[in-house]
């Protein structure tokens, strides 16, 4: 029988920082676009009530993808990655503008520099 060390996983502070942010943004968001429809709609008028709700799902869905990360799953982040694209997309869509829109990105950048040195452990 072989004696298997077990791994220590440790998110230390600042993966810990990140992902709490990111829940709580996520859950801000989602809250958000449910609640205030008729405001985001008459502040960006090329955002429909099916765009609205899609986003709100998306929040959601990130709050799901950032227990995921807690879990070290790797869907986590790809999930978390490919929501940014769609919102990035989106973003351009209703007319924030690039730097806005890039400025969307800057916590995949984050997330980036908090797991690329812990990423043995996702699974």
């Amino acid at each position: 029988m072989i004696n298997e060390m077990e791994v220590v996983k440790k998110k230390g502070f600042w993966l810990s920082s990140v992902l709490i942010l990111m829940f709580i943004g996520n859950a801000f968001t989602a809250f958000a676009y449910f609640g205030s429809s008729t405001a985001i709609m008459q502040a960006y008028p090329n955002m429909s009530k099916a765009l609205i709700s899609f986003m709100g799902l998306l929040g959601l869905v990130n709050i799901a993808l950032i227990i995921a990360l807690w879990n070290w799953r790797k869907v986590g982040v790809l999930g978390i990655y490919l929501s940014m694209v769609f919102s990035f997309v989106i973003n351009l869509y209703i007319g924030i503008g690039l730097l806005g829109a890039l400025s969307g990105l800057i916590g995949g950048v984050v997330l980036f520099l908090t797991i690329r040195k812990k990423w043995q452990h996702f699974s």
